[in-house]
């Protein structure tokens, strides 16, 4: 063993040695650059660079902050824009106010089913009857309460009467004296205060569209308190009556 690492060897700069020196040699050489290694100063982060990009991160942030705070006040105002119509509404029925119906006979009487659509809008709380792109009719609604809310979609009409169902709960609150206290309630949903009556008044037209959707006449006073169907005026309801046909489309958003 001592002999073979006796063995006459060159290193890298030509010196003779044995296997035994070339070992040493190897392990003074692989020391020598760890110790450089260690002792070289660290390479510093250049300050201009670390600036640019802690600006970039920094603009990247206030305009994210920004455009949430842009989202959140817009939404917040949506709603106090929604809070205020709602209020305005009350205000017109509290008062007597709602806006009857418009209905234009002239364009009516061009109406056929293939140039013929309703069309229902819950924010707004409207109407409209087009025939040929023109109105024809429009007037105020009420629409689904809250949990029960009117479907949206487009549907057909499946069937219309001049009656209710024997089972529709519509009507109105009154006193022990017979006075009127509250009109288009629900027997079956709306409570009635001790000392009140509920008295029923089924609707003298009853609309309905596929899926179970209904239009009926009633107090159609601009707010979301019914059962999930669309109630208009006695005076709308009536001349939808006449000119709506089996597989007319409504629309209803």
């Amino acid at each position: 063993m001592l002999a073979l690492l006796r063995v006459p060897v060159k290193n890298r700069f030509g010196i003779q040695c044995s296997c035994f020196g070339v070992v040493v040699l190897l392990i003074v050489e692989t020391w020598s650059q760890c110790a450089w290694a260690q002792d070289a100063p660290a390479k510093k982060p250049d300050p201009a660079v670390a600036q640019e990009v802690d600006a970039d991160e920094q603009a990247a942030a206030g305009a994210e902050a920004e455009a949430k705070a842009k989202a959140e006040a817009d939404a917040q105002a949506a709603k106090q824009e929604a809070v205020v119509q709602e209020c305005q509404r009350l205000v017109l029925v509290a008062i007597g106010r709602v806006v009857a119906p418009e209905i234009f006979p002239e364009i009516l009487s061009k109406g056929e089913p293939g140039n013929t659509v309703v069309r229902v809008s819950i924010d707004q709380r409207q109407l409209v009857v087009e025939v040929a792109g023109s109105r024809a009719l429009s007037c105020a609604i009420a629409c689904g309460r809250i949990g029960r809310e009117t479907q949206t979609g487009r549907f057909a009409v499946e069937s219309k009467s001049d009656r209710s169902p024997a089972e529709s709960r519509y009507g109105s609150l009154i006193d022990a004296k017979g006075h009127l206290l509250l009109k288009g309630i629900y027997g079956n949903l709306d409570p009635v205060p001790a000392g009140a009556t509920f008295v029923p008044s089924p609707p003298n037209v009853y609309i309905v569209l596929s899926e179970g959707v209904v239009i009926h006449s009633g107090d159609a006073n601009g707010t979301a308190s019914t059962d999930g169907a669309i109630v208009i005026p006695s005076a709308a309801a009536r001349t939808l009556l006449k000119i709506l046909e089996k597989g007319m489309p409504v629309e209803i958003e």
